[in-house]
């Protein structure tokens, strides 16, 4: 998942609890993301688990945030008013499970990533990837193995 690199920072530092997307594929509770800072970083930074999930309108999601999203600051809500709040598509409310987040010890740059997966191209917002391809990048964020798989 694709995170301008304020955000991503805030995930893995821990003070971000919930994130919002226009809803095009399905995320489910216990899925693992990878964090990945864009422009000017471009690396994965860090994973965490998704704890819950929620799908609405516009105006349910608002709700939801209010309700369950205690992390959920100004900048957040910022970006909510000007790029969801008037949204007539459903959005994509992903719970962070906190416990569950990982900084990496070595960020994983986008040309490690192409090495691995030539041809990889960041998703725009967010997508799935290969079982194997996605423990590669893990076993390389936590230097375990790296220099063995780049």
């Amino acid at each position: 998942m694709s995170f301008k690199p304020l955000y991503a920072r805030k995930i893995v530092c821990k003070e971000k609890d919930c994130e919002v997307r226009t809803l095009f594929g399905s995320i489910d509770p216990g899925d693992r993301v990878l964090i990945y800072a864009s422009s000017p970083i471009k690396a994965v930074l860090g994973m965490f688990t998704v704890s819950d999930v929620f799908v609405g309108r516009s105006e349910e999601v608002r709700r939801f945030l209010e309700e369950r999203c205690t992390m959920f600051d100004e900048d957040n809500w910022r970006f909510f008013e000007e790029h969801y709040s008037r949204s007539s598509r459903r959005l994509l409310v992903i719970v962070i499970d906190l416990e569950s987040v990982e900084a990496f010890e070595e960020p994983v740059t986008l040309e490690t990533l192409r090495r691995l997966a030539p041809g990889f191209r960041p998703p725009m917002s967010y997508t799935s990837i290969d079982p194997d391809l996605f423990e590669k990048i893990v076993a390389i964020g936590r230097k375990r193995g790296s220099s063995r798989l780049v």
